[in-house]
């Protein structure tokens, strides 16, 4: 990705993601600190985006960013992160509407992922407002299942529940 020859957006994310390699060869195991990126300037000498910067604001990689300013142990605890997350999610069939709303949540973060920065402020906002939809909407889906009957012998599951062991 030769930022000289840059005539398009991909393009110009391309080269920003060149640089920012560059900048991660410079330290790679423990970074430049929190928020170093943007102060690393560079200019495209020529071509279609000539005297624009290389790399304005942020990597526009997360991942990138977090081992620009991490290193190799910031990249590698957020990758352990994205997979025990993956591995704790229960069956899509079991979520119902909460389900959908934690896949939203999931793709905006691939998306956002691959385009914006770790600490950009709608980012997490939106992040928040689906998560508190997640809790509500599975709070309100089970205020509406059949609750189980307190008897004297303990509780009587109610018509159509399952008995678990917690239950017995």
């Amino acid at each position: 990705a030769d930022p000289a020859t840059v005539s398009n957006s991909i393009d110009w994310r391309l080269a920003i993601w060149q640089r920012v390699i560059e900048v991660i060869q410079q330290n790679p195991m423990t970074g430049h600190g929190l928020g170093a990126f943007p102060t690393m300037e560079g200019i495209i000498p020529s071509g279609e985006f000539a005297g624009r910067l290389l790399a304005p604001n942020h990597p526009h990689n997360m991942a990138l960013q977090i081992w620009v300013e991490l290193g190799v142990f910031g990249a590698a605890i957020f990758a352990l992160m994205i997979i025990l997350i993956s591995f704790r999610l229960p069956e899509p069939s079991k979520l119902g509407v909460p389900g959908f709303l934690a896949a939203a949540l999931a793709g905006q973060f691939l998306a956002i992922s691959l385009s914006f920065d770790l600490w950009n402020d709608w980012l997490w906002a939106c992040a928040g407002i689906l998560a508190a939809m997640f809790v509500v909407v599975g709070r309100t889906e089970a205020d509406d299942e059949p609750q189980p009957e307190r008897t004297s012998e303990g509780l009587k599951p109610a018509v159509g529940q399952k008995v678990t062991a917690y239950q017995r």
